[in-house]
């Protein structure tokens, strides 16, 4: 599992079924790389074995593509095409 569990802002982890790999999500506001004062996305998805990350601004929103990173994660997309 990645260090990024141990770090602020981890909120979740799961393992996609349609990839096989792991996803987890964090609260980039905790983390320090985006602020309300930036109008940056707040809850991102980050796709443990690729890499592969992308925001929303609703936490909801972020963890209903949880189970889906060939959706958003540009590694997964390419191994399911």
């Amino acid at each position: 599992m990645s260090a990024i569990t141990n770090t602020a802002g981890y909120r979740a982890h799961s393992k996609a079924r349609s990839t096989g790999t792991t996803v987890i999500l964090v609260d980039a506001y905790e983390q320090g790389l985006e602020s309300p004062e930036t109008g940056g996305d707040r809850w991102f998805l980050i796709c443990d074995e690729h890499a592969g990350c992308c925001g929303w601004p609703a936490q909801s929103d972020a963890r209903s593509f949880m189970s889906a990173p060939e959706q958003w994660c540009p590694t997964c997309q390419e191994v399911t095409a």
